[in-house]
Parts: structure tokens; sequence; C-alpha cells
């Protein structure tokens, strides 16, 4: 503007303080670069945004597919749980594992003392043989072996048992008492208790403290 001579690289003028062509150019080819660098930070981020969004999704989805699992087994277990106290609650072996219908000589395999049946009545309707049951089978883990009638039938078929406890301490009785209230008690009155499991009714009696336990087989 001013006429002074200015060299080619000059960007102002010295004399005016004018702005040359080429500062003009330098300040479009900055703003250019400027411009592109903006959108290619832009188009990175959106890109890294784009690709995050399956890896969330995906963590979500398998976040609740696992919370699912997990609540899935936890309710089977607890059904289990109840499954197995429901039938701790109504199934108990026999003495000696035997079952009914068995025959003498079977019975006789498991209790080895188990004596020859004998008759007890004229039309042969009732044979008994004489065993043993471990007393801890009722509790009583502090008394010797308790003595077990078999009755067997004019068919040779376990239908009944009778086991003699003797004379029971309180302490004894409520040992006996307590091992099949595992199972069901229904009190008839303060002499006589009865428990039904799947299988069998056992019914407890005394007279004067001497105690006999009868199993039968369980009414349908």
């Amino acid at each position: 503007k001013c006429g002074s001579l200015l060299d080619d690289d000059s960007l102002y003028c010295e004399m005016c303080g004018t702005k040359t062509k080429n500062n003009q150019e330098l300040e479009e080819k900055n703003t250019i670069d400027s411009d592109t660098q903006h959108f290619n930070n832009s188009s990175t981020n959106d890109y890294a945004d784009n690709a995050s969004a399956p890896n969330e999704y995906r963590t979500n989805v398998l976040f609740k597919l696992k919370s699912i699992i997990l609540i899935v087994l936890v309710g089977m277990a607890f059904a289990l749980i109840l499954v197995a106290i429901s039938n701790s609650k109504k199934t108990v072996a026999l003495p000696n594992n035997v079952n009914w219908g068995e025959s003498y000589e079977s019975v006789a395999q498991k209790d080895t003392n188990a004596l020859t049946p004998l008759t007890l009545s004229d039309d042969n309707t009732d044979r008994i043989s004489y065993g043993v049951v471990e007393s801890s089978f009722l509790g009583l883990d502090n008394k010797d072996n308790l003595l077990v009638t078999y009755h067997f039938g004019s068919n040779n078929e376990l239908k009944k048992m009778e086991v003699f406890l003797g004379n029971l301490s309180e302490k004894d009785l409520l040992k006996v008492t307590s091992k099949l209230n595992k199972i069901c008690r229904i009190p008839n009155n303060e002499n006589r208790y009865e428990w039904l499991t799947k299988d069998a009714h056992y019914s407890l009696d005394s007279l004067q403290s001497v105690y006999l336990l009868t199993i039968v087989p369980k009414d349908d």
C-alpha cells in the first residue's frame, strides 16, 4: 500500500505493517489444516464410540445371562433340599433293612440270629421267628441288642415286626422318640405313640415302663 519494496517471502510490510499475500495464504492453510485435524479427531472418537458399543452390549447380555443361570441354579438347589427334607420325614428303613413280604429265608440272610419260624396257631396263620436288632437303630447306643419278633403268616411273607425295648428310663425314651420323630409323630395318649413312614406304621406301647415297638405295613 505504501509502495515500499518487500522481499518475496515477507509476511508484513516493514514500513506500514500491512499483511502481504503470503501471510493470507499461510493463514488460510493453517485454517484448513486445523479443520482437517478437528475432523480427523472427531471421526476417530466417533469410531471408537461405535466400536465400544457392541462390547458394552455383549457385556450386559453376558451379565444378565449369568444372573439368570445363577438364579435357576439356586432355585434348583433349594427345591432339591426341600425334596430331601420331605423324603427324610416320610421314609425310613425297617430294622435290619428287611422288607415287607420277604420270606424267612431272605430275612435270615440279613439277620443271622433269626431262629427257625414257630407256629403259634393251629391253622398255621401266624409263624414267628425271633431275631435281634441293633439298639442304635432306635438311638439307644448305650444298650445291648434288642429282641425282635418277625411275623411271617401262613404264606411265609413278612407282615409284622415287634421290637422289645424292655425298661426304658426317661432319658432313653426321649432318645427313641427323638429318633422316630424325624419321621412323623402322632401321640394318642401319654402311654402310646405312633409314627408313619412311607412304608410302615410304628406304634410304641408301654406297661409300667416296659416298652414294645410294633411295626406293620402302612395302610394305603
